[in-house]
């Protein structure tokens, strides 16, 4: 087994490394005095960490301690982030297994595997620890020291969730609960290639699924959840139509004014003006009525 060295990967003053790798070129076995991370952004295949094989797919996240040997076969192209970390580094991090109720046996390696909510997170760490590490800033050691920690927290959090069953087809998400997660961040400067991505499909099957199962595309039924929402507004609140603009999820005026126009034959402030009109209607009508039930004394 080749071991690979600190001092042919480290330069003298780091105590981290953080490198973008793309390939689908087989990793022979190998080992190193030094502890490794890998974080799975978009492929599948074969770890073999000692002597368990653990599958990965996108979000899968790996902790290979020091000196124990490890190999990895593609299933197709993958990109990965790859973190190299010194043994003090290590050490400086025990008192997060510690506080996370570590009470079982745990295995030398870690594997995991994130979320739906958790994989963009992850993306997102990793690509700032990675700018940092490149970009040489001032406090980049302590930057790059914080965010190794947090994607530790992740390790640990989601480890024993990889298993050698696991596919990609059975881990994508039940449409329903991807709807739950678009009403609740509809108002957000949301993407349908982040959903699909966050989700595990890719974004054309994702369009037609989606379409499929709701009946309508996946930006018109955020354009009709981002109007139904403005109509709200214009019945309850006195908010200029820029700020409901803005309250509902749009930045560009004119397109909110298409929108509303397309969705209700009116624009905004016709739309208010109208119900400002039936309120007054029905208050001429029933001065004296309470309940809001025409007809009854």
């Amino acid at each position: 087994m080749r071991l690979h060295e600190k001092k042919d990967y480290f330069n003298s003053d780091e105590r981290t490394v953080v490198k973008y790798r793309k390939t689908s070129k087989a990793i022979k076995l190998h080992g190193h005095d030094y502890s490794e991370i890998m974080y799975v952004v978009k492929g599948s295949g074969i770890h073999t960490i000692g002597d368990r094989e653990y599958p990965f797919i996108d979000g899968s996240l790996f902790f290979v301690p020091g000196g124990l040997g490890h190999m990895i076969s593609f299933d197709k192209e993958t990109e990965y982030y790859d973190i190299l970390i010194s043994d003090d580094v290590i050490e400086e991090m025990s008192d997060i297994r510690a506080r996370m109720d570590m009470e079982e046996e745990m295995l030398p390696e870690i594997a995991s595997n994130c979320t739906a909510g958790a994989y963009s997170k992850m993306c997102e760490i990793c690509a700032m620890a990675y700018n940092e590490y490149e970009g040489g800033f001032p406090g980049t050691t302590d930057i790059l020291l914080a965010q190794i920690r947090i994607i530790y927290v992740f390790l640990l959090r989601y480890r024993g969730t990889v298993d050698i069953d696991t596919t990609p087809a059975k881990r994508r998400t039940a449409m329903p609960e991807i709807l739950d997660y678009i009403n609740i961040h509809y108002k957000e400067p949301i993407k349908m290639y982040e959903i699909a991505q966050m989700y595990h499909y890719s974004p054309n099957y994702f369009s037609k699924l989606f379409k499929k199962n709701f009946g309508m595309g996946f930006y018109e039924y955020i354009h009709k959840k981002r109007i139904a929402s403005a109509k709200e507004y214009l019945k309850i609140c006195d908010n200029s139509v820029e700020e409901i603009c803005r309250a509902v999820g749009y930045s560009n005026n004119n397109e909110f004014y298409k929108m509303f126009k397309e969705y209700t034959d009116m624009t905004p402030s016709e739309y208010r003006n109208a119900r400002k009109q039936n309120r007054n209607r029905f208050d001429l009508t029933f001065p004296n009525d309470k309940t809001g039930k025409r007809g009854e004394k």
